[in-house]
């Protein structure tokens, strides 16, 4: 049978993208209200509630209080039943519906009931721009990653059953995808709500809906599902909630960024009470900020942290912002490291450093101190071998946030005019290095060097290193010693001597 959408009566009427804002103030004789000039008090008992009741802005000639219409209400549930798993059916279809299990001040959406197999599922179809928060279940199955929570360019779904074929055929059906701030929607959900004021609309969705650290915790987590940004609760979180929420908040921090955040992350790292997972969190988030007034806390961290993973992460994000000063601690921690990965986090950013200090170190762990151009363009170079390298070996002066360095060919390779070049990123930003083609200088005199096709990211990322193959020219044959260097954009490698018999 087809389910045809009800369409409730209205109950509420706002101005689309709008706030409505009030203040209520306690006197002797009750309470008063009147517009407030305060948007985030939310204290109780005789100090002002600011509640912000916020609906997402409508195309302009819109209806007060519309989103869609039936036609287009249709055309989205039958996409629903469309790519359904076999077996499932819809049974109930509603109009100005939202998920049972959040809080909201906003009802536009689409309920959608049915099941699969016998078991039962709810499906919610909301605006991409809706809002609210995900209420406590203490025994909440967390069946997909994304949690029921996907998103296309035209609206958001959430998702309610703990029947995975349901979700994945929802996902894939649909073309949907995660909308998580930490999970790549964070470009997509700060230029949604770029002109709102949503940090005031979610605190006043927590403050009237939540009783309890635990619901505020899962207020913020949620909200880093949904794709919306609330950089206060989510530092609120991290500072002081628990568990995965505060997990999940210390890494959103690193999207959302600003001073605040900045504080709430170094204080998180600096401080040996926090859990260790919650510190690598916010190591990563100081990373992938690059924020380099958290070298001091980083290496404070660095001392109290007992997870080799908590210290990778502090060591990455040391690296990332250059701070030298960490140098030393670093060596002590990768002479007595057990954890190869974390060794190589270490190795690299002595690398980084140039602290020449550390290479006997790193040569005792490294399987090898030659480097060859079968080495480099191989696949079973180490990461500390790497290090290594960028350490000892004669590379090229940086320019334009580049360094070279070429390895000559052997003679006795199947290869014998086979040489590699090893590109080192010395800037602090990603560089479009990779595909771009060079030139090989043999005696001053220059030929084009083409890199060839790339599959994959274009782009080398700052302290890392990139190989390609250099096939020499025949006229490096002839027996004679020539010196042959290398060049990308005003980048120039160290120089080689070649000297080959053609065979």
């Amino acid at each position: 049978m087809d389910m045809r959408i009800e369409q409730p009566n209205p109950v509420s009427r706002y101005t689309p993208g709008r706030y409505l804002e009030i203040a209520i103030f306690q006197h002797d004789n009750g309470f008063a209200m009147r517009p407030s000039q305060t948007k985030r008090r939310l204290n109780l008992g005789g100090i002002a509630i600011a509640m912000a009741l916020f609906i997402s802005a409508t195309s302009p000639g819109q209806t007060t209080g519309t989103w869609i219409g039936a036609e287009r209400q249709q055309e989205w549930i039958q996409q629903v039943r469309a790519v359904l798993p076999s077996g499932s059916s819809i049974t109930r279809t509603q109009a100005d519906r939202t998920p049972d299990d959040w809080s909201t001040l906003d009802h536009r959406g689409i309920e959608i009931n049915g099941q699969h197999s016998g078991q039962p599922f709810q499906i919610w179809i909301l605006p991409k721009d809706w809002v609210g928060i995900r209420n406590v279940q203490p025994n909440r199955k967390r069946v997909v990653y994304w949690e029921g929570i996907l998103g296309r360019n035209d609206f958001k779904l959430i998702a309610n059953t703990d029947d995975v074929a349901v979700h994945e055929s929802l996902q894939s059906g649909l073309n949907a995808f995660t909308v998580a701030i930490t999970n790549g929607g964070a470009g997509q959900a700060l230029a949604l709500f770029k002109d709102r004021e949503i940090d005031a609309l979610t605190l006043a969705l927590a403050g009237s809906s939540c009783a309890s650290r635990a619901c505020r915790d899962e207020a913020a987590y949620s909200l880093v599902l949904l794709g919306v940004p609330a950089p206060t609760l989510t530092q609120e979180c991290a500072a002081r909630g628990s568990g995965r929420a505060q997990e999940l908040c210390a890494s959103a921090l690193g999207y959302l960024g600003g001073a605040e955040s900045v504080r709430v992350l170094k204080s998180i790292v600096a401080g040996s009470s926090y859990p260790q997972r919650v510190m690598k969190y916010a190591a990563h988030s100081l990373n992938s900020l690059a924020e380099r007034s958290a070298g001091p806390d980083l290496l404070q961290g660095l001392h109290s942290a007992t997870d080799p993973d908590t210290r990778g992460a502090i060591v990455m994000a040391l690296e990332a912002i250059r701070y030298d000063a960490a140098a030393p601690a670093i060596l002590s921690l990768l002479v007595a490291e057990t954890s190869a990965w974390t060794q190589s986090r270490e190795a690299s950013a002595l690398a980084t450093f140039r602290y020449i200090e550390a290479v006997p170190a790193i040569r005792r762990l490294s399987k090898t101190a030659t480097f060859t151009p079968d080495w480099l363009l191989g696949q079973q170079r180490s990461d500390l071998e790497i290090a290594l390298m960028r350490l000892k070996e004669p590379w090229g002066k940086p320019a334009d946030g580049l360094r070279l360095l070429l390895l000559a060919p052997e003679p006795s390779s199947s290869q014998p005019r086979r040489a590699a070049v090893a590109l080192e990123n010395v800037s602090d930003k990603d560089l479009a290095v990779i595909f771009p083609s060079g030139s090989i200088l043999v005696d001053g005199k220059e030929y084009e060097h083409f890199s060839g096709m790339l599959d994959g990211n274009p782009y080398l990322a700052a302290n890392s290193v990139w190989q390609r193959t250099v096939d020499l020219p025949r006229l490096v044959e002839d027996g004679n010693p020539h010196r042959v260097e290398y060049r990308l954009r005003s980048a120039v490698s160290n120089t080689v001597t070649v000297q080959l018999s053609r065979k």
